[in-house]
């Protein structure tokens, strides 16, 4: 009897949700789907209350902001319900009443993988998908070329930097410095960010001649050179005049990195010299030093930023077997100062499931790691080595991926064989920001004039029956 009324009630379930499909922005390419609840993560309980829901309207473009239509979206609800549907012409797609969080798979196009993400919250989701049908198009270098008159260095060796600036582009070179009084001609590649330049944009041209020691400096400017895209600009002679510096002053990793002293290090200060408060890069490199520390003087240029990295690569990182270890963490573009810089500095997560060249099953729980201790996004991508290509790309803030619930969003399982796992994490996001219709939030992870750390991990591992 209870098989009876079993049966008769999911005829009735699904009865009503085909009556109940019509949502639009997107044609659905099938009546929503009853699947089981999403189990709740281990040591946590269901909530006695009903999820919340939502009506989502979402987009789904390349990194470009073009639009991407015909494409498969699927979308499972907290409750397990899910939802097909193919994106409009604009790139659109929408599905009511969703029981929130939910997850939402896009299906590849010419990426190599299902892009997942999993957790979220948002009513309008903007799914930003880095694949290309052809090369970028860019606009030609310009290059900007400046002599500079060196003045005395104190007799020792010395070098010239020339670094270009522009709302929208940038580029540095060095050269040797001559004998003072003589001449060095330097050549900078400016390139540019952007599909264009914006019309009236202007290069500034920013010098720098310093001795080898960086005990000593001079500076100079040359400002508002027109923006010309794939021509040649010569900017004439500049004769810097020194500059006052800093105090020496620490720089890197805290004492806790002591765990990983056996790992290859390197710490680069990063100068921003374009006067531009909202800029989101470093600056060029002004010293890079092959250890956890350094000491460093800057220079004082006027209006100038400084700004502090600390990587580490596990030492048998790209030796062999495809495994890689690293991480880095940067600081804040801070205005100049002799402020001390100490950076934590962590391995990252560890994996528990899969282990470095060990396996998983097929019907087996999934991919877990344990936690680097602060709020990251973690992008999970597993490549599949015998067949070639990725299978799926996965973001989250959980700290793992079940199989089953890659399966609800019409994944299928992997074939038996070997795999790469790629884990890559970056601190400070959340899942709704890599999916935010906001370009700022979804690069927030990239901008390095604000304080930040990444992490990646790569073993091969194997799928058992």
């Amino acid at each position: 009897m209870r098989t009876v009324v079993a049966a008769v009630s999911l005829t009735l379930l699904v009865a009503l949700s085909v009556a109940c499909s019509g949502e639009g922005g997107g044609a659905p390419l099938a009546a929503p789907i009853e699947a089981p609840p999403r189990a709740t993560a281990p040591g946590t309980e269901m909530p006695e209350r009903a999820p919340e829901r939502i009506d989502v309207a979402g987009l789904v473009a390349t990194d470009l902001g073009a639009p991407i239509g015909g494409r498969r979206v699927t979308l499972v609800d907290a409750l397990g319900v899910r939802h097909d549907r193919v994106t409009s012409g604009r790139g659109a797609f929408a599905v009511d009443d969703v029981s929130v969080p939910y997850d939402l798979m896009v299906e590849r196009g010419s990426a190599d993988a299902d892009t997942v993400y999993l957790g979220l919250q948002r009513r309008d989701p903007y799914a930003e998908l880095f694949e290309r049908d052809g090369p970028t198009p860019s606009p030609a270098r310009q290059t900007i070329r400046v002599g500079v008159r060196a003045p005395a260095c104190g007799g020792g060796a010395c070098r010239v930097t020339a670094v270009t600036t522009s709302p929208s582009g940038g580029g540095s070179a060095t050269a040797a410095c001559p004998d003072a009084g003589g001449l060095a001609v330097v050549e900078v590649e400016h390139g540019w960010r952007g599909l264009s330049v914006p019309s009236g944009e202007r290069v500034d041209v920013h010098v720098l001649v310093g001795d080898e020691p960086r005990a000593w400096y001079a500076y100079a400017r040359a400002a508002s050179v027109a923006a010309a895209p794939g021509e040649r600009v010569d900017v004439g002679v500049i004769d810097p005049e020194p500059v006052a510096m800093t105090d020496a002053t620490s720089v890197g990793a805290t004492a806790g990195a002591g765990a990983l002293a056996d790992w290859v290090w390197s710490t680069s200060v990063s100068l921003d010299v374009s006067g531009d408060p909202d800029r989101r890069e470093p600056g060029f490199v002004f010293a890079v030093a092959p250890s956890a520390s350094t000491s460093v003087r800057l220079p004082l240029v006027p209006r100038a930023r400084w700004g502090v990295s600390v990587s580490a690569r596990h030492a048998r990182s790209d030796e062999g077997g495809g495994f890689h270890r690293s991480t880095e963490v940067w600081s804040e573009v801070r205005p100049l100062s002799v402020e001390a810089v100490a950076l934590d500095v962590g391995p990252g997560p560890e994996l528990m499931a899969p282990t470095d060249g060990g396996a998983i099953s097929r019907r087996g729980a999934g991919f877990a790691w344990t936690s680097s201790g602060r709020a990251e996004l973690a992008t999970l991508t597993v490549v599949d080595r015998a067949r070639g290509g990725g299978r799926f790309r996965v973001l989250t803030t959980s700290r793992e991926v079940g199989l089953g619930r890659l399966a609800a969003l019409g994944l299928p399982k992997l074939d038996l064989g070997v795999y790469v796992l790629d884990l890559a994490t970056s601190s400070g996001l959340e899942i709704d920001d890599a999916i935010s219709p906001d370009p700022d939030a979804r690069r927030r992870g990239r901008d390095r004039s604000r304080a930040g750390g990444s992490t990646r991990l790569r073993v091969g591992f194997r799928v058992t029956p």
